[in-house]
């Protein structure tokens, strides 16, 4: 008799526990992997789908896995569109040559910041070809530019803005400001971060064709790009992923490491961590390029500077004239691999006149606290100070300006 209310107590606790178990990601998920799986069979895709270290997740945390913003038009970028030209059948950075030019892959974590962890990678590979060091796993700073960048935050940024700043602050070592998945303060940094810095020359908007992002993954090297990413994406597992199922998610931006002619599609290094996919890393079919996936609608190429010994894939020379502002004239052969086209093929010069600068500045009130939130504007251009009351207006040319700032 003593044991019935033991009894029964057990059995009240236990389906109590199970009345109070929230739902969790997979009950949503069981039904989505389905409609995938289904899906990509009828579709006959080249990709299998399961759970992932992603899918699993709810979706306000899948929403944090992507946050990039697409970039405005400016008419101020400097555009390259490749012609025709011999380029290897296969290329890889992470094995060129036998050697790594691609660093780990990282984790963002809940951090919507997959627009600073890209252009960091793709910083990080600019040096390693620079200095001919395969193999060096080079760890640059990606809070340094989400808390200094005012490129973007944790709910978000900009691929160009944070190029920009790439190009005229740089970033410093991993160590001097350690990723935290927040905002974070610029503060936090080093004291003497602006004086341990990687930086780039510069940048182009790569055309999204085909034949432009090989043109500049030969060329150039690893290329940041935004892709739009749709719900069968957090389920990919391995293979050559086409868009199969769901809906638009919000714009993921990744590294794109290199190109199967074979296999027609592209390697592409994410910030999911070395959980997800083929070890952080997705083949994306070249057809993506013209299907809801939008691959490479966006895609920026950072100049890089290949030493002269640098080694060269299937005896293929590079085009050194994209280094040099220098545009293709029409006077060569535009099958050797040599001449290049700006701005859409228009056939005029951009030299190396189009140069960018930067205004930043720190917003203070009367009292001489920092002021986070104020709108700064010069003429068209315009930049929010953050926490620290920073404001970078990035892409600017050079002249006088009148700033103005609203709170």
């Amino acid at each position: 008799m003593k044991r019935k209310p033991v009894f029964f107590l057990c059995v009240l606790i236990a389906l109590f526990s199970i009345t109070v178990l929230p739902t969790g990601a997979f009950a949503d998920d069981k039904y989505e992997l389905d409609e995938v799986s289904k899906a990509v069979k009828q579709k006959k895709a080249r990709w299998t789908s399961g759970h992932t270290s992603v899918s699993v997740l709810t979706k306000s945390e899948r929403k944090k896995r992507l946050g990039s913003q697409k970039p405005a038009e400016t008419g101020m970028e400097r555009v390259l569109a490749a012609p025709p030209a011999i380029l290897p059948a296969k290329l890889d950075w992470r094995g060129y040559n036998g050697g790594n030019y691609v660093t780990p892959v990282k984790d963002q974590g809940s951090c919507s910041a997959c627009w600073a962890f890209a252009p960091t990678g793709a910083l990080e590979s600019n040096v390693l070809i620079l200095n001919n060091t395969p193999g060096i796993n080079l760890d640059l700073s990606e809070q340094t530019l989400i808390s200094c960048g005012f490129s973007g935050s944790c709910e978000g940024g900009y691929i160009d803005a944070a190029s920009d700043f790439i190009r005229t602050v740089g970033l410093p070592p991993e160590i001097c400001y350690p990723f935290g998945a927040q905002a974070g303060f610029c503060s936090g940094a080093c004291p003497d971060w602006t004086q341990n810095t990687h930086k780039i020359n510069g940048w182009f908007k790569v055309n999204p064709t085909l034949e432009s992002i090989k043109y500049a993954l030969y060329n150039l090297g690893p290329l940041v790009t935004i892709i739009s990413a749709r719900t069968d994406f957090f389920y990919y597992k391995t293979g050559i992923y086409s868009y199969s199922w769901g809906s638009f998610e919000g714009y993921h931006t990744a590294l794109i490491v290199g190109y199967d002619d074979v296999d027609r599609c592209f390697i592409v290094k994410s910030s999911w961590g070395a959980d997800w996919g083929e070890n952080g890393y997705s083949r994306i079919a070249y057809s993506e390029i013209d299907s809801e996936t939008q691959f490479g609608l966006w895609t920026i190429a950072y100049e890089t500077d290949f030493p002269a010994d640098f080694p060269t894939m299937n005896g293929i020379a590079r085009n050194t004239g994209i280094q040099n502002g220098i545009e293709g004239t029409g006077e060569q052969n535009i099958n050797d691999g040599n001449s290049l086209s700006y701005n859409g093929g228009n056939n005029k010069p951009i030299a190396n006149n189009r140069v960018m600068s930067g205004l930043a500045g720190i917003i203070r009130d009367e009292s001489g606290n920092p002021v986070s939130g104020a709108v700064v504007r010069a003429g068209k251009y315009m930049a929010v100070s953050n926490d620290d009351g920073m404001y970078y207006l990035s892409s600017i040319p050079p002249g006088d300006y009148i700033a103005q700032v609203e709170k």
